[in-house]
């Protein structure tokens, strides 16, 4: 494990897992039921120009027990839940695993477990050759956020860099909406610069929250290679029952 990067807003990390750890976890894509994003339900954070990623079913490992986090009286089974409970035996437990291992070490970044995130929430993806997703900050149920690079290759002309806005002034939360908005136009604007981070394999990036950041869209050169990516979030109390009282 590398740091390469960081500042107040975001860590770069390479060879986060070991090389056997890596392939199993890229190889745990062959097995995921993977679907159109807007299945059952459209997506609000993706517009109409990020085209059409793939997801698949989020894992959430959280600080206690889910009758934690709700009033409801009634026990849930794992079917009506958004999300399955760690343990699962996927690959994204894994991940997970080495996300709340080093977290303390990057509080900084991400928060604290208990303070300021009392779960992480890992979901793979799968952007094909035109799709992206454009600028967001993650909302406010989340104290900050990951993402995880699967791929075996991925080469510069691929596209599909992560890149986050160095305004340093964390912006508030606003609706998401198609037509976009003024506000996020003029927040990116303000400096109008950024950073770039390439979907290297194996490489770890931790994002604070409140950043304004986008994925670019994967080129025509990648033809049939996959951008395949664990996302995940370090999501706060509030978050959680969110989760659960819209399940």
């Amino acid at each position: 494990m590398r740091v390469c990067f960081e500042n107040s807003k975001l860590v770069v990390i390479d060879d986060f897992l070991s090389p056997a750890q890596f392939r199993r976890v890229s190889r745990g894509f062959g097995a995921e039921a993977f679907k159109l994003i807007h299945v059952p339900e459209i997506q609000s954070v993706f517009r109409p120009g990020d085209g059409t990623p793939l997801d698949g079913s989020a894992v959430m490992k959280m600080s206690g027990a889910v009758s934690d986090y709700t009033s409801d009286r009634k026990a849930r089974t794992e079917q009506e839940l958004p999300f399955f409970v760690y343990p699962t035996g996927k690959p994204v437990d894994l991940m997970l695993d080495k996300v709340s291992q080093v977290a303390k070490q990057f509080a900084r970044v991400l928060g604290r477990e208990g303070e300021d995130w009392v779960a992480i929430q890992g979901k793979p993806f799968l952007y094909p050759m035109g799709t992206g997703l454009g600028w967001h900050d993650d909302g406010r149920v989340y104290a900050s956020a990951f993402a995880y690079y699967a791929h075996p290759e991925w080469d510069p002309d691929w596209g599909g860099e992560l890149i986050v806005a160095t305004d340093s002034q964390l912006k508030p939360t606003w609706k998401r909406s198609p037509f976009g908005d003024a506000r996020e136009r003029k927040a990116i604007m303000r400096e109008g610069l950024g950073v770039y981070v390439l979907p290297k394999p194996n490489r770890m990036v931790f994002l604070k929250g409140g950043t304004l950041h986008r994925i670019s869209p994967v080129t025509a050169s990648a033809g049939s290679h996959l951008r395949a990516s664990i996302a995940g979030f370090f999501v706060t109390k509030v978050g959680v029952r969110g989760l659960l009282a819209a399940s």
